[in-house]
């Protein structure tokens, strides 16, 4: 007896789900695309997490970092006694410049030495073509112009068409050296490799060589010595315990700068990347979701009012309020279900064709993907609750219908005087319908409007990153830099050498700049960045503020990134306490707060910050205009100077910033703005298909009156239009709304993300809608010329 009444439910569920096919069709596309986006973020984000701990351990990624000006190569055995220490690797580190036949610009080389034992416990180097270094080839007597072997990085090697065999100059400390390319290499330090000045790579202009440590001591200076420290901790170190050691005992040769992975500055991008990715993998999908569950509860809300009859016969047989209610919960769990069985494949698929994107550019050397099992369990269960959630409501109000109720014709709409009468009363006949229409009803029309104002919004909420593109260049490579070229020096040399820089062929202009490790600290909360002097005149790299006007560099105090006046919890007039890497310390007031949409740092008035340090008139690097003329020759004297250590043309920065976002946060947005034109269309559809279903009757009526099918289509579609029109503006606020969640899961150090529309978004997402609606109308209008009139009378639903 209980098997028969859920075997007739279970029949008219699948005539249900026929019958409302393009409704439902509408609905699963938006959920398909749901579970698409999350099991593609989920996936990406989760392999390449995992292939970058495994390339960690395998390859001994160090833990804690320093650089100090020389140190005695002795102090690394003390270094690994060291509780807590389990490898340690000293190293020379230095940089030169690289001269390629064929490429007319200076490229910045980083200097690394190899182990000597030929082996590494930390920073280990993944080969990938030729071979390491002859130990026996060109020791440190050999003549200096015998060829000596190098490990060059894969991406530089790349970028210039370099291989095994292959032979290139470069200047280090000051000597020319031939060097020939023994090997090609990959480190897990380098997984995202910048160099000198340079804010995002530019393989062109730099790459890393690793060289003999015999060979590159004597090059450098510092025979039985090391400049730079990378410490592997043993399981469960403690990393503070350890750096404080290593501070003490680096302490008398200078200076030292100690970091822990954080704030390594290719570790700390790929963990940003990650965090995005893992950020919007669970917001844009939660959009999605949200969007999906108010189109399916609207939709079941408008089917339920639809089988009012069939719902009061159904309990007139006896079946109970909640089999009913169940039955129509079963109905939004079948669309569930059609959506991951739709969606799964497609955003696996994806994921993994971007999780390959995402490891050639961060340089892996192997890659971890397969289908997250716990991920996929979530979609399914994500998916489930949503259309559970949706159908409740409507499920509840079909389960709450009494029979001799539900089987009454629904009560006519009280026709009464409206306030648009007198207007009505001037319009042709059918356009006053459609007024008197809209007045009458009005909470079908504000149901409408939301449904296609969440589908533009969707939209411009995916859209807007494209735009914060243009304007993140537009701000840092114009408004705020408006030199040519930045000039990086090997070290910090006296000012005077600017008078030089300003005489070589092609500069116009120079303007320079001191840079400075440093860390910051107010009522408790520090961070450590760089704290930059700029001259107080000077006019090729500005200072923005809050609203993008030009401001002075502050002379008596200090001005702070809006990222970093964050983290600090700082306002303007509060004090900061400023812990050069010198061991000088001094304080300061806070003058100003300044836009910084890449990166992040502290400012002040050059000359203020040598007195502070009392140095003297000291600068690390230059900004320079140039004429258009003299390229070549000013590139020649770059070459020819042994006190550059990076060189960095701003047209060069701009495109490869733009080529590492293309190849990072926008490609997975652009797979979530195809699938926001794709739900786009797919809810304007539902919505026109549900009205179309709801009004069938009526138009029926109107139909056996004698109006033609044209004025009956444009009665349809003027009240359709009217939500349209109203909705676009509404999507731009809940567009906006949308983005700002998305920019703040996006805000981390390296990058803050303006919320920035332009019209092009705008324009997208509203012909989106408006060319979904025209095709909607079109479909409608030939359904409706086969309306069959007698049966449409008698049930009042197709």
């Amino acid at each position: 007896m209980v098997a028969a009444p859920m075997h007739i439910l279970d029949r008219k569920l699948v005539r249900d789900l026929w019958t409302f096919r393009g409704q439902a069709s509408s609905i699963v596309l938006v959920l398909a695309c749901a579970a698409a986006a999350m099991s593609m973020s989920f996936s990406v984000q989760r392999s390449l997490d995992a292939t970058r701990e495994d390339y960690y351990r395998r390859y001994g990624f160090a833990d804690l970092f320093a650089s100090v000006p020389h140190a005695p190569l002795s102090l690394a055995e003390t270094i690994r006694g060291i509780p807590g220490v389990a490898a340690v690797a000293a190293r020379i580190a230095g940089h030169g410049a690289i001269s390629i036949d064929g490429f007319d610009e200076p490229i910045t080389g980083r200097l690394m030495s190899l182990p000597e034992n030929g082996d590494s416990q930390v920073n280990a180097l993944a080969l990938r073509q030729g071979r390491s270094p002859a130990p026996d080839h060109g020791g440190a007597d050999s003549p200096p112009d015998r060829p000596r072997e190098v490990i060059i990085s894969e991406s530089f090697a790349a970028a210039h068409g370099l291989r095994p065999g292959s032979r290139l100059t470069m200047t280090i400390g000051g000597h020319r050296r031939v060097l020939t390319v023994a090997g090609i290499a990959l480190s897990p330090e380098y997984i995202y490799a910048v160099g000198p000045g340079q804010i995002v790579p530019d393989n062109h202009r730099f790459g890393i060589v690793w060289m003999e440590r015999l060979e590159l001591a004597a090059d450098l200076g510092l025979p039985d010595q090391f400049n730079d420290l990378a410490v592997r901790l043993s399981l469960g170190a403690s990393a503070a315990g350890v750096t404080e050691t290593l501070d003490r005992l680096l302490a008398p040769y200078g200076g030292t700068d100690i970091h822990d992975r954080t704030q390594q500055y290719s570790h700390a991008f790929v963990s940003n990347q990650l965090k995005e990715l893992g950020a919007i993998g669970v917001l844009v999908p939660a959009i999605f979701l949200g969007v999906a569950v108010f189109l399916l509860h609207a939709s079941m809300l408008r089917i339920i009012a639809l089988q009012r009859v069939q719902i009061g016969i159904i309990k007139a047989l006896g079946f109970a309020g909640r089999t009913i209610g169940w039955h129509y919960v079963k109905f939004a769990l079948a669309l569930a279900g059609a959506a991951t069985v739709l969606g799964l494949p497609v955003g696996i698929a994806l994921g993994y064709g971007m999780t390959r994107i995402y490891a050639e550019f961060f340089h892996f050397p192997f890659l971890h993907y397969g289908p997250d099992m716990p991920a996929v369990a979530g979609v399914v269960a994500v998916l489930a609750c949503a259309a559970t959630l949706a159908a409740l409501h409507p499920a509840g109000r079909a389960a709450a219908l009494r029979p001799a109720v539900a089987m009454l014709p629904a009560l006519p709409v009280a026709y009464r005087r409206s306030a648009g009468g007198r207007l009505a009363r001037r319009l042709t006949a059918p356009a006053a319908m459609v007024l008197r229409q809209l007045g009458r009803r009005p909470l079908r029309p504000v149901l409408t409007t939301a449904t296609i104002a969440f589908a533009v919004g969707l939209q411009i909420a995916t859209l807007f990153s494209f735009d914060a593109l243009d304007e993140m260049v537009d701000v840092f490579y114009a408004r705020a830099q408006r030199q040519d070229a930045t000039i990086v020096f090997a070290a910090p040399v006296p000012a005077a050498v600017l008078a030089d820089i300003a005489r070589w062929p092609g500069v116009r202009a120079v303007d320079g700049r001191r840079d400075m490790p440093a860390r910051l600290s107010v009522a408790g909360a520090s961070r450590h960045v760089v704290l930059t002097g700029l001259p107080a005149g000077g006019t090729l790299h500005r200072l923005l503020d809050l609203a993008l006007v030009p401001i002075p560099v502050p002379g008596h105090g200090i001005a702070l990134s809006r990222r970093l006046a964050t983290i600090l919890h700082a306002r303007v007039g509060d004090r900061v306490t400023v812990d050069s890497a010198t061991g000088r310390s001094f304080e300061l007031p806070v003058t100003a707060l300044v836009e910084q949409y890449i990166g992040m740092g502290a400012y002040m008035e050059l000359a203020a910050l040598d007195r502070l340090l009392g140095d003297g008139s000291i600068v690390t690097g230059a900004e320079v205009k140039l004429a258009g003329d003299d390229g070549p020759r000013f590139h020649r004297a770059l070459k020819d100077s042994p006190i550059v250590a990076g060189f960095v043309p701003r047209l060069a920065a701009v495109t490869a910033f733009r080529e590492t976002m293309a190849r990072t946060l926008t490609i997975i947005v652009s797979f979530f703005v195809a699938f926001a034109g794709i739900a786009a269309f797919a809810i304007v559809d539902a919505t026109v298909r549900v009205a179309l279903s709801e009004r069938v009757r009526e138009l029926a009526i109107m139909r056996a009156l004698g109006f033609d099918t044209g004025t009956i289509v444009f009665m349809l579609a003027g009240e359709l239009v009217v939500a349209v029109v109203a909705a676009l503006p509404l999507g731009s606020v809940v567009g906006l709304g949308l983005g700002q969640l998305i920019v703040w899961n996006l805000d981390n150090d390296l990058f803050h993300v303006p919320l920035v529309v332009g019209w092009r978004s705008y324009a997208i997402a509203g012909g989106t809608a408006l060319a979904a609606a025209t095709v909607s109308f079109a479909l409608a209008a030939r359904r409706l010329r086969g309306i069959d009139i007698p049966a449409a009378l008698r049930v009042g639903a197709t």
